[in-house]
């Protein structure tokens, strides 16, 4: 996890794999400052001061975990 359901997330991730495919399974990274960069001048205004909330537990659910524990 990177944390990013923090309200500081982590500084860095570390990506290790546990299961290597023998073809395919390539990582990518995307590059949010050149995304924005790239954005429309009026999008970049509607957008400007938004705030996204990431949600682990509803994350966790989308991918099938239903062993979360209420304290969580």
């Amino acid at each position: 996890m990177d944390s990013s359901f923090k309200p500081v997330p982590a500084y860095a991730s570390i990506l290790t794999a546990r299961i290597i495919p023998p073809t395919g399974g390539e990582t990518k990274f995307a590059d949010l400052r050149g995304a924005w960069n790239a954005l429309p001048t009026d999008m970049q205004q509607r957008a400007d001061g938004l705030v996204v909330e990431h949600d682990i537990i509803k994350s966790r659910q989308k991918c099938g975990d239903q062993n979360i524990d209420e304290d969580e």
